[in-house]
C-alpha cells in the first residue's frame, strides 16, 4: 500500500539561511515511522520553494491577486535545493524510513502552484531526480504531478527520454468522474507508448476526488457512493494505472462522521486481493473477488428504483463458510 501526501505549503522543517540550513527531521519521521507500523508506504511531494532558497529578488507582494507567490516560484538556486533534497533522502534512508517521491505539484496548472516556466520546471526536475536517486539507486520517482489539464503530456515525456531521467510513474491529477479522467489517461498513455523508453513506467492518480462531480456533487450521500464503486470498477479495466490518492474537498470523514463513500471504500477495502469474474443480467454493477478461505461480492445499484437480486456463487474455493451481508443506503451503515 502507499499512501499519497497532499502537498502542503509547510516549511517549518527546513530553516536558517541559504549559507546556513538548519533541519528539523521530527515531524516527518513521525508521519512515515507511524505510516510504516500500519504497512503503509509513504509517498511524499518535493515542492515549493522552502523560505532559505526565496528568490531574493521577488517583493513580498509578487503578482497579483495572489496569482504568484514566492513559494511556488522554482529556487534560483538548484545546487542549494539539491543539497536539500540530498539531505533529506540520506537521513530518511539512514534511520530506515525511506519512502516514494513525487516532484513539484500541478506545475502546468495556471500559476496556484507553480510560477516558473516549463523549462525551469524541467530543469528542477532532473536535477531533483538525479538527486534522489545519486542516493538511493532504487527510490520510487513519479511526476510531474499535472493538473487536470495534464498541458505537459508530450513536451514532459519528450524531455524525460531526451535527457533519460528517471521516471517510474507517471502522476496526474483529476477532480472529475472517471470517465473523464479516462480522457487524461489516453492523452498520456498515446504520448508514453511513443517511447520504449517508459516500458516500465507507470501512471498514478495522485489526487482523486468525487465531491466534484457535476450532478454526484449535489446528490445524497449514498448516490456518490454509488458513483465511487462505478468509478472504480472502470479504473478496474486500465492495468496501466496502479495507484490512486483520494484527496480534495470534504473527505471521507466529515464532522467526525464517516460518509457512505467511506463505507464505500471500506467495503472495497475488505475484498480479497485476486478479482473474480461477474455475470450480470440487469442494470445493476458488480464486482467479485476471493482468496483461499473467503470470497467477497460488491454490487451497487446506479439507478432510481429498487431491485431485488437474484445472486449464484460458483467455483468457491471452500466448501462452506459464514456469510455477511452489509448494506450501505439511506437507512443502512452496518460496517
Amino acid at each position: 500500500r502507499d499512501l499519497h501526501s497532499f502537498p502542503t505549503r509547510r516549511s517549518s522543517d527546513l530553516g536558517g539561511t541559504p549559507d546556513k540550513l538548519t533541519y528539523d527531521f521530527a515531524p516527518l519521521d513521525h508521519v512515515v515511522s507511524s505510516l510504516k507500523s500500519q504497512d503503509v508506504r509513504f509517498m511524499g511531494d518535493l515542492c515549493y520553494t522552502p523560505k532559505p532558497l526565496y528568490d531574493p529578488n521577488l517583493t513580498a507582494r509578487y503578482g497579483d491577486n495572489d496569482a504568484k507567490e514566492r513559494d511556488t516560484t522554482p529556487p534560483k538556486d538548484l545546487a542549494k535545493w539539491t543539497e536539500v533534497v540530498t539531505t533529506f533522502v540520506k537521513h530518511h534512508n539512514e534511520v530506515g524510513l525511506p519512502f516514494d517521491y513525487e516532484i513539484w505539484n500541478e506545475p502546468d496548472g495556471t500559476y496556484h502552484y507553480y510560477s516558473g516556466t516549463e523549462a525551469e520546471h524541467q530543469a528542477l526536475f532532473k536535477a531533483t531526480a538525479t538527486a534522489i536517486r545519486a542516493v538511493d539507486p532504487d527510490a520510487y520517482i513519479a511526476g510531474p504531478a499535472n493538473d487536470h489539464h495534464v498541458l505537459w503530456a508530450t513536451s514532459f515525456p519528450d524531455f524525460i527520454v531526451k535527457n533519460k531521467v528517471p521516471l517510474d510513474a507517471y502522476s496526474f491529477h483529476q477532480y472529475s468522474s472517471a470517465a473523464l479522467s479516462m480522457r487524461d489517461m489516453d492523452k498520456v498513455v498515446a504520448s508514453l507508448n511513443r517511447y520504449p523508453y517508459f516500458n516500465d513506467t507507470t501512471m498514478i492518480l495522485t489526487e482523486w476526488n468525487t465531491n466534484d462531480w457535476g450532478a454526484g456533487a449535489s446528490a445524497g450521500a449514498c448516490e456518490r457512493a454509488v458513483q465511487l464503486l462505478h468509478d472504480y470498477s472502470l479504473f478496474l479495466d486500465r492495468p496501466e494505472l496502479t495507484s490512486i490518492s483520494y484527496t480534495g474537498y470534504g473527505g471521507l470523514v466529515r464532522d467526525g462522521k464517516r460518509s457512505a463513500e467511506f463505507n464505500a471504500w471500506k467495503l472495497y477495502g475488505m475484498m480479497p486481493v485476486d478479482r473474480k469474474k461477474v455475470t450480470i443480467q440487469g442494470p445493476v454493477e458488480a464486482m467479485a473477488s476471493a482468496g483461499d478461505h473467503t470470497a467477497g461480492l460488491l454490487i451497487w445499484n446506479k439507478d432510481g428504483f429498487n431491485r431485488r437480486l437474484d445472486v449464484s456463487l460458483k467455483g468457491l474455493p471452500f466448501k462452506k463458510g459464514n456469510v455477511k451481508i452489509y448494506r450501505v443506503d439511506r437507512k443502512h451503515a452496518d460496517l
